[in-house]
């Protein structure tokens, strides 16, 4: 509108009239006004020159209050402005990039004394476009592989390939850069870089680049330092950890990802950014890991993890076919049967039942049913804990509700069931060590083979449904078993050390096998524990999780499928029992109020960045202080496995919740079992509490990953 030029007019007229050294645009609206730019997450915290001077944009204050977890990136952008204010002058990075090399520019280059390279690569599809080195921030090299230019849709004969590229390109035509003998020469001189253990090698993500350079060229990295990634996730796990992020905060180096993927030229720039961006990174990264006291967790626990688990990814485990296969078809008879019956009990109003705007429409519109809200967006759902919500105060519909919870359930197995499995029978899953809060991996389908996330496969325990016993399709190679580590009772023990709850933690010392939760039945029902019902322990066994981290009773009762009238009378009993869980949880909120820190035994730290005067950052607080230690646990010995182990004999296949799956070869079960009870069972101090933690590990042996007897039982057959 003209209100709105005049008004941008006006201000430009001002910031003229009274020339700061450092104009700070806060908001889209803003940084738009006076740099032409419009997102506003790309640009914050960047150096940008414009005629009206020299500006660094950040977060609107507003913004700022509605979503809190942005408020630290809004401090460290205005650090920036506080360290730009003393002068008006724009004095951005200029380092040397040497692009479209000659080879003999690229063999003196190599040939140089490296003591740490920072490498990455860009890629077309499936091929790698280019390689970038960087021996410091100020100089980097880019090594093309693949020349790019625009192209018509349907190049004429010897014309090139015609690669299609992600959406938001452009298809390019590809030729290689250099003739055979070059590349080989080329290629040669790159393997021997990446194979000498001397020079340090640093990468963003380093899983990805070392998977491509690995399968499509043969590269083997050796030195290899650390993922800046994985490093930054250890010292600020809340903060956005992309590298464009971490060039905001510990480079000057101004936003530069908004090039022109169809350009060679901007592509070979933007791959010697990227390296300078991760070389200089990782400096302050060794100083950040410092001076928070977290090295040694890093050095010991998350940056061998990275490389442990990319082998873990690659080996797979075998999947058995012909149970798949049968599985597949029972199910998708099941999935069309109940969607049948869903048709029917609707009387035809809801044709597809996993259509979640016709089902809105049925519940809301024809039932008349209340309104279901996603807590975050505010729009309507129905989503779990909305159906699970409606059938409980609608008993009316309790017919529906059933159905559509066993179609829910088949129509899930089904997709698992489906997941594409690789041509050498084994399912694959990515593990990404800066992937959670908690330092628990998150797992997704791997970046270059079929596979899927394996931390929310269905366990199943129906034997009348398809999906019993679904591990059972995880199974050994002949000559081989499945040998299943888990930890017990891993959290309760570690939050008993946490509260020094000295009765629970001699209780523990005596008797490693001591049963918390029938004892904690028995102070709930107040009965004596041999009188404790199955039910009633499991009763309590939800009590204690619950009760530990302060869940309210709703919550518990939506998550443990309890009456909210049950879930509060075992919270309250079980924290009058335990007195001391409260007075730790008292603990923990000094220690947030004081620096925001929680420190684990390990060696791990977490800054929260929440509002320190929400309920619901204190409640995260208490759960990531048991969390993290169960984490740490697993991810040490599955990294000390990797190192330790003949991997002819015994390797780790699987990374699941807390628990580790080793691959072990039927002769040598009874020698590796102990080896790996002695990785997860060692003792563990925590502050003010004289009796060191040792959590028992349950290591068991099975042909496949469901039917699992303890390793006593399996030598003795």
């Amino acid at each position: 509108s003209s209100f709105l030029i005049n008004s941008i007019e006006d201000l430009k007229n001002e910031i003229q009239q009274i020339r700061p050294n450092v104009i700070v645009p806060l908001g889209a609206e803003p940084l738009r006004a006076l740099t032409g730019h419009t997102e506003i997450g790309n640009w914050r915290g960047s150096i940008i020159s414009t005629p009206l001077g020299k500006c660094v944009p950040s977060y609107h204050p507003a913004f700022v209050l509605r979503f809190y977890e942005a408020h630290p990136i809004l401090q460290l952008d205005l650090r920036r402005v506080a360290a730009e204010s003393h002068d008006c002058r724009v004095s951005l990075p200029s380092p040397r990039f040497l692009i479209d090399p000659t080879i003999e520019q690229i063999f003196a280059w190599l040939d140089r004394p490296w003591k740490r390279l920072a490498f990455d690569i860009e890629t077309t599809g499936d091929l790698i476009r280019c390689i970038g080195f960087a021996g410091s921030s100020d100089e980097a090299l880019c090594i093309p592989l693949i020349s790019s230019q625009k192209t018509k849709i349907r190049p004429s004969a010897g014309e090139g390939t015609v690669l299609f590229l992600p959406p938001t390109e452009t298809s390019v035509t590809i030729n290689n850069h250099w003739t055979e003998e070059e590349e080989y020469a080329i290629l040669s001189r790159v393997y021997r870089t990446f194979s000498d253990p001397s020079i340090e090698k640093i990468a963003h993500n380093y899983p990805f680049d070392a998977e491509r350079l690995a399968r499509q060229l043969g590269m083997q990295i050796n030195g290899f330092r650390m993922d800046t990634m994985v490093a930054f996730h250890t010292c600020y796990a809340e903060l956005p950890k992309g590298l464009d992020f971490l060039a905001s905060v510990y480079t000057r180096i101004p936003y530069y990802s908004d090039y022109d993927t169809t350009s060679d030229t901007s592509t070979w720039i933007y791959n010697c950014w990227d390296c300078v961006a991760t070389f200089e990174s990782s400096v302050c990264l060794e100083r950040d890991l410092a001076e928070l006291g977290v090295a040694e967790y890093h050095e010991a626990i998350k940056h061998p993890a990275v490389s442990a688990f990319l082998r873990v990814e690659q080996r797979g485990v075998r999947i058995n076919q012909q149970l798949r296969q049968e599985w597949t078809e029972k199910t998708s008879r099941q999935v069309k049967e109940l969607s049948q019956a869903l048709r029917i009990l609707s009387r035809g109003r809801l044709e597809n039942p996993a259509s979640p705007d016709q089902l809105k429409v049925y519940l809301y519109q024809e039932l008349g049913l209340p309104v279901q809200y996603n807590h975050k967006t505010k729009r309507p759902t129905t989503d779990k804990h909305a159906i699970e919500k409606l059938a409980a105060k609608h008993p009316e519909h309790d017919s529906f509700f059933r159905t559509f919870a066993e179609f829910q359930q088949a129509t899930t197995t089904l997709e698992f069931l489906e997941r594409e499995v690789s041509n050498d029978g084994r399912i694959r899953t990515h593990y990404s060590v800066a992937g959670t809060l908690s330092d628990r991996f998150n797992s997704a389908a791997p970046m270059f083979e079929p596979g899927t996330n394996l931390q929310n496969i269905p366990r199943g325990n129906d034997e009348k449904r398809p999906d019993y016993g679904f591990r059972r399709l995880f199974i050994a190679d002949y000559g081989w078993v499945l040998q299943k580590c888990d930890l017990s009772q891993a959290e309760f023990r570690i939050v008993a050390w946490l509260a020094k709850i000295t009765h629970v933690i001699k209780k523990y010392t005596e008797n490693p096998t001591w049963d918390v939760h029938r004892w904690v039945a028995s102070l709930i029902f107040k009965k004596p524990e041999a009188e404790i019902s199955k039910e009633e322990r499991s009763v309590a066994k939800n009590g204690v999780y619950g009760g530990n981290y302060a869940m309210q009773d709703k919550t518990a009762a939506r998550t443990y499928k309890l009456e909210i009238a049950l879930a509060r009378f075992v919270l309250n009993a079980y924290r009058s029992a335990i007195p001391e869980i409260p007075r730790w949880w008292g603990e923990v909120q000094r220690k947030l109020r004081s620096n925001r820190v929680i420190a684990g035994p390990l060696g791990a730290k977490r800054i929260f960045f929440g509002r320190i005067d929400d309920e619901d950052t204190y409640r995260k607080a208490y759960a990531h202080s048991a969390s993290h230690v169960v984490a740490g646990i697993i991810n040490r010995a599955g990294c000390l496995a990797e190192t330790m182990f003949d991997p002819s004999e015994c390797h780790v296949v699987l990374q699941v919740h807390d628990e580790l799956v080793f691959h072990t070869r039927k002769d040598c079960v009874g020698a590796y079992a102990p080896r790996i009870k002695s990785l997860l069972e060692y003792p563990i101090m925590f502050p003010g509490v004289e009796q060191p933690l040792i959590i028992p590990a349950d290591v068991c042996a099975g042909e496949n990953w469901h039917d699992q007897i303890p390793v006593k039982e399996w030598l003795a057959r």
